[in-house]
């Protein structure tokens, strides 16, 4: 512990030392609703059938007021190549290609954090069934 010499003042805490309750209260909330967000729901929210072109389609989780997907799955019905990007906004322009032998496409994050899917093909049409959860 420091002693202070006499005649000495002792150090006040200036407006941005201080914190208050209030503050904390407020810090507190703003984690606790964070929390509440990253945790899973358990809803899974199956899209309709989809068909894909050379134009492509992007896929949004439907109600977004309720957040982001934690993970995607996309099931492919046609023996065609698809290309898929995964948050297209921030992901890089070079796609994961699913090959022609390749039926099932899944990507989990730990958090919510897809808010969309990019997909197209380099040729043909394909049908894909796309399932997000939250």
């Amino acid at each position: 512990m420091a002693t202070r010499k006499k005649g000495e003042k002792a150090p006040r805490a200036g407006p941005i030392d201080t914190v208050t309750l209030l503050d904390i209260q407020g810090i507190l909330g703003k984690m606790l609703r964070l929390a509440e967000e990253e945790k899973p729901r358990g809803i899974v929210e199956p899209l309709s059938l989809t068909t894909v072109t050379m134009h492509g389609v992007v896929l949004t989780p439907p109600f977004r007021e309720r957040g982001k997907w934690f993970s995607v799955t996309i099931v492919k019905l046609d023996a065609v190549e698809l290309n898929v990007v995964v948050n297209t906004g921030e992901s890089s322009d070079t796609p994961y290609t699913m090959g022609i032998d390749e039926n099932v496409y899944d990507q989990y994050f730990n958090r919510p954090c897809i808010y969309d899917v990019r997909l197209w093909t380099d040729s043909g049409t394909c049908r894909v069934k796309v399932r997000g959860s939250r």
